[in-house]
């Protein structure tokens, strides 16, 4: 049975990772790659030609001692290839979602759009990124892996931002719960009482709902419940393109003039929102762990990868284009708060909603309660074995953390603006490809002694060069990327909310 509090680990034999070789000639200089999984020792051997020829041997990267089988010390799961996907489709398409038309308004209409993309291709990349580099040391937690390549204060980020942002995910989805479930039931005809009261609404369903779904410890008993959930995403999604331009037509007030405008000033703020509705980071162990026997690896985790993350920008992108164009600069932080409250189209869109949105919120859970115990009661208590008792205290704790602050607020845009900014940048972006590079130091070592030439011995042309970093080339755009997006669209999110 896979827990989401994975047995303590020794890490000294971890599987194989891509590296490759390069080889320089002074006639037809050309740089040749080789995809192998390893990573290396660099030997040079010089030749009269005046060339040199650079080797690249196969070598493990050392981060602990203990048993020669990774896959021992984390035993796999019972997912299947399907239940793996729905799974991270459901870590993806969560509540952001509906703030996506939002977004597009921010950012502007083509600006946004090339950033909802950019955003897929990168979270793409950085998940398999991720599990290349787990698998190379031997590390398959997200925090673990922090540890081994940074030591305690890359093991303490990462839990940090991932709990910040798995805590800001679920108190989304109850902002949303209590958005939708009262407008829901006025209606259905119930018009008045405590039912039609957001708190008392946000209040019910996390207690009699929420809670008993969240305590599961076995991911693969959520995998009937994310299936659900992504259906009824889909359902919502469909529901929103086809009433949503109808909708916007009853609406006196929309500036229709610079709805094609390229780009906004505000387009840092709604990176946020986009990099909260994509970044799923956090959950890519958990859900790769989960998978059965025999489906566990780089190349079967590359799969679902991409299949949940076309899936994935393929509702995002419909959705977000729809709505933004139905309602244009009216569109509101949670898209649904644009259509009637009484509308057959908007009470089944909001029920389908209310319904993903329910059970989504147990697999930020598992996030935000593995970080959790991992980070304090494991690292910092020294608290090994992980009993009931604490896997319960914990999930209480969390639930009525989230709970209290959905009560608190109903300012849901700001919400994913401010935590997508600030966390999903970092733990989607920034971290995934600072440990790629990391834990390929010797690949890395290896084309800059090609850069170099090998001490000024032979001048490699700019193309070698550039061959030589090629693999990394996603890994330092990536990190880049993320910098900018969780300082310029934190700063621009506060600004804009003060």
């Amino acid at each position: 049975m896979l827990h989401d509090t994975p047995r303590k680990a020794d890490y000294g034999s971890p599987a194989q990772s891509p590296t490759f070789g390069f080889q320089l000639a002074t006639r037809g200089a050309r740089v040749a790659q080789q995809n192998s999984f390893g990573s290396e020792e660099l030997a040079g051997a010089w030749h009269d030609n005046g060339g040199v020829e650079f080797s690249v041997q196969p070598e493990r990267v050392a981060v602990g001692a203990g048993s020669d089988d990774v896959h021992n010390e984390y035993p796999e799961g019972h997912s299947g290839h399907w239940g793996a996907v729905f799974n991270f489709v459901n870590t993806i398409v969560g509540a952001g979602i509906i703030g996506l038309p939002f977004a597009i308004l921010q950012c502007g209409f083509w600006t946004g759009l090339g950033l909802m993309t950019l955003a897929a291709v990168l979270i793409d990349k950085s998940s398999v990124m991720l599990v290349q580099a787990g698998e190379k040391t031997g590390r398959l937690n997200y925090e673990e892996l922090m540890g081994a390549m940074f030591g305690a204060a890359g093991y303490h980020t990462f839990c940090f931002f991932a709990f910040v942002m798995a805590f800001g995910a679920m108190a989304a989805y109850l902002i949303i719960i209590g958005d939708t479930v009262p407008q829901v039931l006025r209606a259905c005809g119930v018009a008045s009482g405590a039912l039609t009261d957001r708190r008392v609404v946000i209040a019910l369903l996390s207690l009699l709902v929420v809670l008993p779904v969240s305590s599961f410890r076995d991911l693969h008993k959520l995998s009937f419940a994310s299936f659900i959930s992504v259906l009824s995403t889909l359902l919502l999604v469909l529901i929103v393109v086809f009433a949503a331009p109808a909708e916007g037509r009853t609406y006196d007030t929309i500036d229709r003039t610079d709805i094609f405008t390229f780009a906004r000033g505000t387009l840092f703020a709604g990176l946020g929102a986009i990099s909260f509705a994509f970044v799923c980071q956090s959950s890519t162990f958990i859900v790769y762990r989960s998978l059965g026997e025999g489906a566990r690896s780089v190349a079967s985790w590359t799969s679902i990868t991409h299949m949940s993350l076309s899936i994935a920008w393929a509702m995002t992108m419909a959705m977000a284009t729809l709505g933004y164009l139905s309602f244009g600069d009216q569109t509101r932080g949670d898209i649904l708060n644009n259509f009637s409250a009484r509308g057959a189209a908007a009470a089944a869109a909001r029920a389908f909603l209310a319904v993903a949105m329910l059970l989504t919120y147990p697999m930020e859970m598992v996030v935000a309660r593995h970080v959790l115990d991992a980070s304090v009661c494991r690292a910092l208590l020294r608290w090994e074995e992980a009993r009931l008792g604490r896997h319960m205290v914990i999930t209480i704790l969390i639930w009525a953390a989230t709970t209290v602050t959905a009560l608190a607020t109903d300012d849901l845009g700001a919400v994913l603006e401010i935590f997508g900014a600030f966390a999903a940048s970092v733990i989607g972006y920034v971290l995934p490809s600072l440990l790629y590079l990391k834990s390929h130091e010797g690949e890395l070592r290896a084309a800059a002694l090609v850069w170099k030439g090998a001490g000024g011995a032979y001048a490699p042309s700019w193309r070698e060069r550039a061959a030589a970093f090629r693999p990394f080339y996603w890994a330092f755009f990536m990190a880049a990327f993320g910098a900018v997006a969780c300082v310029a669209g934190t700063v621009t999110t506060i600004l804009d909310n003060h």
